[in-house]
């Protein structure tokens, strides 16, 4: 049997947009792995991730986040949001003793986060993974078919029947 998922949206009531804003989304994750958001019939329950800690930025750009389920492997994603125009994503695989993120690794993504025409995202996930896709709405022209383009990340565990869940990561 699969293992139920959660979808968010940047259309739900009271859910947090990307406007070209720094931070804007680190603040989209935060709100769909850690606080949720929403109130009463409305309210979005966060996936059950948390925030490592000592990783997010005074300026509140910047941030780490890690799934708190028992039987995860605990890997990080950092976001790295100052820029208004696209943000860093960088896996991690540990912390060390002063909780300072260590063996990052070799790969990074990066995703574009703002136009002029606006943003529109969807965070499907669960406990221990989750996909985010961003697209942005521009005005239809020779160059950008259909008048969007985007992209999609994936991060967390998947099932790989080896007994190994620190190295069933992807990013």
């Amino acid at each position: 049997m699969g293992t139920p998922v959660k979808i968010y949206k940047s259309s739900d009531t009271d859910a947090p947009q990307i406007t070209g804003g720094r931070g804007d989304v680190k603040k989209v994750l935060k709100a769909c792995l850690v606080a949720g958001y929403g109130t009463a019939a409305t309210r979005k329950e966060p996936l059950g991730w948390e925030i490592v800690a000592g990783t997010e930025s005074a300026d509140g750009f910047n941030c780490a986040f890690r799934p708190t389920a028992a039987d995860s492997g605990k890997n990080i994603i950092h976001i790295a949001g100052a820029n208004t125009l696209a943000v860093t994503l960088t896996a991690y695989f540990d912390t060390d003793i002063n909780g300072a993120l260590v063996n990052p690794s070799p790969a990074m993504a990066a995703m574009p986060t703002f136009k002029s025409g606006g943003v529109d995202w969807m965070v499907v996930g669960h406990h221990k993974s989750f996909i985010l896709i961003i697209r942005i709405r521009t005005a239809p022209n020779l160059n950008e078919p259909l008048g969007a383009q985007g992209s999609a990340l994936f991060f967390g565990e998947f099932e790989n029947r080896i007994n190994n869940p620190r190295g069933n990561t992807l990013l």
